[in-house]
């Protein structure tokens, strides 16, 4: 009996601390949405996008116009030029191949690079928000599938660490 009653003190010391913190959470995909950093890096990666996009659009066309002029003259041509045709279309092919995978590659570390610093921006104003205001917990809202009354919006504190517009929903 005293042992569970020991044991029953021992498991209602951590719930009574943990009543006493205060949890707040904050809508990170709202946060970001509203940084000017991250639409100045929207602009950089679409540009950059573009760009590939484009290089890779002009080596297509350059592969079908190769093809198109192989297939003009396969007929002229003997079984070892035809041959060395088709292996130099097999690498113009894998060439482009490469580029198009090298291109996504550096297209997503460019953007992990460029976004860290923002991510490193956003962690130190949640941190500040939540130290300011005595928040034991941040938590990100989506994440949950309920959140009861007790705990705190704590998106517009973080917005206001930001320089963020506060904007009032409807």
């Amino acid at each position: 009996m005293v042992k569970k009653l020991v044991l029953l003190l021992l498991l209602a010391v951590p719930l009574a601390t943990f009543a006493q913190d205060k949890i707040a959470f904050i809508d990170l995909e709202d946060i970001f949405a509203n940084m000017p950093e991250v639409t100045e890096l929207n602009d950089i990666m679409r540009k950059e996008y573009e760009a590939k996009q484009k290089t890779l659009q002009e080596l297509d066309n350059e592969l079908a116009k190769f093809a198109e002029e192989a297939e003009k003259v396969k007929n002229t041509l003997s079984e070892e030029d035809l041959a060395a045709k088709y292996q130099e279309f097999q690498k113009k092919q894998l060439a482009i191949e490469t580029f198009r995978e090298n291109g996504l590659r550096e297209l997503q570390e460019k953007n992990e690079q460029l976004m860290a610093p923002i991510r490193q921006k956003v962690q130190q104003a949640i941190k500040e928000a939540g130290d300011e205001n005595n928040l034991t917990y941040i938590m990100e809202a989506p994440s949950f599938l309920y959140i009861g009354r007790s705990a705190s919006d704590a998106t517009n504190l973080v917005k206001t660490k930001l320089n963020i517009k506060i904007t009032v929903a409807p």
